[in-house]
């Protein structure tokens, strides 16, 4: 797997109170802003989208140590697509995190 090249984890979820254009603020652990959750959606979208978003880096660290536990094996065949390895790999791939 890949060096990582996103701004490192932990994310926090930052309300910011009654601003309704920009709800929430995602930043890192020094308190550098990762990104605003905000626009035209509702406050409950923003705040589902903010939560995941602050997971992310969590998630898939996760998700890579899944992998490296079920890819231990050189004998075992490529996973087929749509098997959950497949897509898990696609997923990281998808975030520029694998290779």
């Amino acid at each position: 797997m890949s060096e990582t090249k996103h701004t490192p984890g932990p994310w926090e979820l930052n309300p910011r109170g009654t601003d309704t254009r920009t709800p929430f603020l995602i930043s890192s652990k020094h308190g550098c802003m990762i990104a605003d959750a905000g626009g035209a959606m509702p406050i409950s979208t923003n705040a589902a989208n903010a939560r995941l978003i602050a997971a992310a880096p969590e998630l898939a660290e996760a998700l890579r140590g899944m992998l490296d536990m079920f890819d231990w094996d050189p004998c075992t065949p490529e996973p087929e697509p749509g098997t959950a390895i497949y897509e898990a790999r696609a997923a990281l791939k998808k975030a520029g995190i694998t290779e």
